[in-house]
């Protein structure tokens, strides 16, 4: 048994492997954390009164973590990952001419994604593998290799089939946020100029109606300071044991987690424009294994797992709704999906 090997066993002995790292502003002392829509930054305070603040949410550190597997400018994955299985999918127009390539990495509820599971075919095969049921208990060691057997990174961030079952679902297996600590407001402001007509008063025919697109417009921003900035890093070793996949499976999803955590982490992290972040101290992934020695390994069990990891090709053809002049002139226009691969 090699030292990489020794290290994932070492891993499998706990429940969770917790990690704490420390960062800090790349240049300067205040940053811009993670908004929400209609509450702005997410601040809250501990029992003992420090206020602290929400640097980076989970949902978006998910998001952080499956880019570093995906092939920059596609939706595929790295050359030295293929044969892990994902689901890539054409989109196309009426004419069935290619509009877009995007696949399960790149979309926002993975395998749960509408331009998969509108796929009725796939639905079925899904459905079968996973051996569920509507009104019956399931069984998430058989839901667990079908994630494992068409969409691995599924299993590790989680999916949520609602519309295929309300009970068709796994949880995060790798989980992480950023916290800072014993915050202070930081209030500035701007101004959006115009060159040519502060006030709004012409528009260009037939464009933008709004009248702020022209004009000037001040407005007011709130970044923050804090003592400390702290990424926690959770990756559950019991859930990903649970699924009973086999030694191999398991050991490439531990390995994949750990990869994902040290590529992420390897130094700078550019959250947002003004949110460049830095690991000041490392000690809490030097007992991980070398990003380049998780790539031989992970090569290795992708080869080792290959017959039971499928890579799925769907096509999804886009059709236009029509706005009805009956409903609110101000709803948008969406996009909906029909299923080219079950059409007559």
């Amino acid at each position: 048994m090699n030292s990489i090997e020794n290290t994932i066993e070492n891993v499998k002995k706990e429940n969770r492997l917790l990690l704490e790292i420390p960062l800090e502003p790349l240049q300067g002392s205040f940053f811009q954390p993670t908004g929400f829509p209609e509450i702005g930054a997410a601040t809250y305070e501990r029992p003992d009164g420090t206020r602290m603040l929400v640097v980076e949410s989970a949902q978006s550190m998910a998001n952080h973590f499956e880019k570093t597997i995906i092939k920059e400018n596609t939706p595929d994955l790295i050359d030295e990952f293929n044969g892990l299985s994902y689901i890539k999918i054409d989109l196309q127009d009426k004419n069935k001419t290619h509009m877009a390539a995007i696949s399960s990495l790149t979309e926002a509820h993975r395998i749960n994604s509408p331009y998969i599971i509108s796929d009725k075919g796939f639905v079925e095969k899904l459905r079968k593998e996973a051996g569920y049921a509507s009104l019956a208990y399931p069984d998430y060691k058989k839901i667990g290799y079908a994630f494992y057997h068409f969409d691995i990174n599924s299993l590790i961030h989680g999916a949520f089939m609602s519309n295929v079952g309300g009970t068709f679902r796994v949880p995060r297996a790798l989980s992480s946020y950023i916290v800072g600590e014993d915050i202070k407001e930081v209030t500035y402001g701007g101004v959006k100029f115009s060159t040519v007509d502060a006030g709004g008063k012409y528009m260009v025919d037939k464009g933008i109606s709004d009248k702020s697109a022209y004009s000037n417009i001040p407005y007011s921003k709130t970044d923050y300071t804090a003592k400390r900035i702290t990424a926690y890093v959770n990756l559950d070793i019991s859930l990903i044991k649970s699924y009973d996949l086999g030694e191999d499976p398991t050991n490439l999803l531990i390995a994949l987690s750990l990869y994902k955590i040290r590529d992420l982490f390897a130094g700078e992290l550019k959250l947002r424009t003004a949110c460049d972040l830095k690991v000041i101290d490392s000690y809490s992934l030097d007992n991980l294994p070398k990003k380049t020695e998780l790539i031989s390994y992970i090569k290795e069990l992708i080869q080792r797992c290959k017959t039971n990891m499928v890579v799925t090709q769907i096509t999804a053809q886009l059709k236009e709704n029509k706005k009805n002049d009956n409903n609110d002139n101000n709803k948008e226009e969406k996009s909906s999906i029909e299923d080219a691969n079950n059409e007559e």
